[in-house]
């Protein structure tokens, strides 16, 4: 048998005090640091008003509210959902898994359309 790290026994918490092992934490540690967290990401999120179908979805999953409901009819007659605050994205893209219609978009500012 192999030799056994001192580190595949020890369990530690992750912030939603999930058991995670101490190597994926050291892991996690790592990458936090690579990263300049005084540079952030800007996003710039759409809503295509052709298939909103006013569900705001968008709305209740997005952890950072970046969408409001607004009073505008979309071309599907439905009051459709709105970016209102686009500068509060940080990109986790919530909003592209729970929309059940493919409505909006999201990309990284400065990323480029194939």
């Amino acid at each position: 048998m192999g030799a056994r790290t001192e580190f595949a026994s020890e369990k530690t918490l992750d912030q939603k005090g999930v058991a995670i092992s101490s190597d994926l934490a050291v892991a996690i540690a790592v990458g936090c640091e690579k990263r300049n967290p005084r540079i952030k990401k800007r996003f710039k999120v759409e809503i295509d008003e052709r298939l909103c179908k006013g569900c705001c979805f968008c709305i209740r999953f997005c952890p950072f509210g970046v969408f409001v409901r607004s009073h505008t009819l979309g071309d599907l007659g439905y009051e459709i959902a709105k970016v209102e605050f686009s500068e509060n994205c940080n990109g986790c893209r919530a909003c592209l898994l729970y929309c059940p219609d493919l409505a909006v978009a999201v990309e990284e500012e400065g990323e480029k359309k194939n």
